[in-house]
């Protein structure tokens, strides 16, 4: 009889566990580094940050909004500063975003740092 009780709690308990549930990007940080620069995305719960810090120390942000649907990553932000795609992808400890600046764009794998 214990032995059906005990199966019966474990049962509900991995019941009651969400399979496949991806964390969140909330408090996360990302960064992509080539010679002479370093690209930096920050993630708060709705907003995120890009920051741009070149080897001569200039220092480029921009920051707009956000919605993650794993592995997707849905980027709203103005056309002010370099832009980002509309569109991430995270695979694992690492996301690909396209930024176009001009009208060049390129793939970069940012990887995550916390």
């Amino acid at each position: 009889m214990k032995k059906i009780i005990f199966a019966l709690l474990a049962v509900l308990f991995f019941a009651g566990c969400k399979k496949n549930e991806a964390p969140a990007l909330n408090g996360t940080e990302w960064r992509y580094s080539e010679n002479h620069y370093t690209l930096e995305l920050s993630f708060a719960e709705t907003q995120f940050t890009l920051t741009m810090t070149t080897s001569d120390g200039e220092i480029t942000t921009s920051s707009g909004t956000y919605t993650y649907d794993h592995p997707k990553v849905l980027f709203d932000l103005p056309e002010d500063h370099f832009i980002l795609s509309r569109n991430g992808l995270v695979e694992g400890d690492t996301m690909l975003v396209e930024i176009v600046v001009g009208d060049l764009g390129h793939p970069f794998r940012f990887h995550r740092i916390n």
